[in-house]
């Protein structure tokens, strides 16, 4: 595994206490992802990233129910834009 190559297994790889923790919750329950029999291959070949309802990176709730919770998401949108723009009129 590649946990074990950069020698970091001890840190990542399995669910285990005082392990890194990153994890997504994916919302199955819409139209396009019914039948849900393979979840495997419904996550592969049929979900997309809107689907991620929850995500948690080192144990820390990053994104709830597609709220963010660290990230002024009104203000990224903005500042984002606003660099857009720079980089578009060659400012």
């Amino acid at each position: 595994m590649v946990q074990k190559i950069l020698g970091i297994d001890d840190q990542v790889g399995s669910i285990e206490k005082g392990k890194k923790a990153d994890i997504i919750l994916v919302n199955v329950n819409q139209p396009h992802l019914v039948p849900h029999h393979d979840l495997v291959s419904l996550l592969v070949y049929s979900a997309f990233g809107q689907d991620v309802d929850t995500t948690i990176l080192n144990g820390k709730i990053l994104m709830k129910h597609r709220q963010l919770l660290t990230i002024d998401e009104e203000k990224l949108i903005y500042e984002a834009q606003r660099r857009a723009k720079r980089i578009v009129e060659g400012v």
